[in-house]
């Protein structure tokens, strides 16, 4: 896996741990001054909106990562915490000449896999086309959020995504699995329901 996808994974990953708002605010706060803007401030609900905030501010990048360290410490996750480290001992670590590169070949590039949750986004998102909607509703998204959505997104993905993250944080966390699934059956999608089962037992998810 290459740097940049390095990275991504560890995005996507911080942007999908449960945040309490207490603690957003005040992980926000730590970062007013790059946000520089009270009503982008405001419209930052959860912390996958931050880091793309900062990234488009340039305080965050492949080679600038210490927002993901600082949000990653205040939200206590030793794994992302771990994969931070690995991704900074990988970036540091020299480079191999061309001439040395068939002394590469037999070298094992360690993998990192990708989160259990993140699997289940990524195939929602890529799947649900027009149904998201449905889903939404059946998860409970009040219809001022949908109509946001659409206004602020060009991508169903994208708004299928921002559905996910309003539906895991306003759920009980033993719970919001069982009401996703049931959310996918009311949105007759019952495909996609028995393959994110499938995904959730196999790795002791239910």
């Amino acid at each position: 896996m290459t740097g940049d996808r390095n990275y991504k994974h560890i995005c996507d990953r911080l942007g999908n741990v449960f945040c309490p708002d207490h603690k957003l605010s005040l992980i926000k706060e730590h970062f007013s001054e790059n946000i520089d803007s009270p009503r982008r401030f405001d419209r930052i609900n959860n912390i996958a909106k931050l880091l793309r905030i900062l990234e488009k501010r340039d305080c965050l990048s492949t080679e600038e990562i210490s927002p993901l360290k600082y949000i990653a410490r205040e939200l206590q996750d030793n794994n992302i915490i771990a994969l931070i480290e690995a991704y900074e001992s990988y970036d540091k670590s020299p480079q191999v000449p061309i001439s040395n590169e068939r002394n590469v070949k037999n070298r094992v590039i360690p993998q990192i896999e990708v989160d259990p949750i993140e699997r289940v986004y990524r195939l929602i998102c890529s799947e649900i086309g027009q149904k998201w909607k449905d889903l939404a509703r059946a998860l409970s998204v009040p219809e001022g959020q949908i109509d946001d959505l659409e206004h602020r997104y060009l991508r169903i993905s994208d708004m299928t995504r921002e559905v996910l993250l309003f539906h895991r944080e306003a759920s009980d966390e033993r719970y919001w699995k069982v009401k996703l699934c049931n959310g996918l059956t009311v949105a007759r999608r019952n495909d996609l329901r028995l393959q994110i089962q499938d995904l959730f037992a196999r790795h002791g998810l239910m």
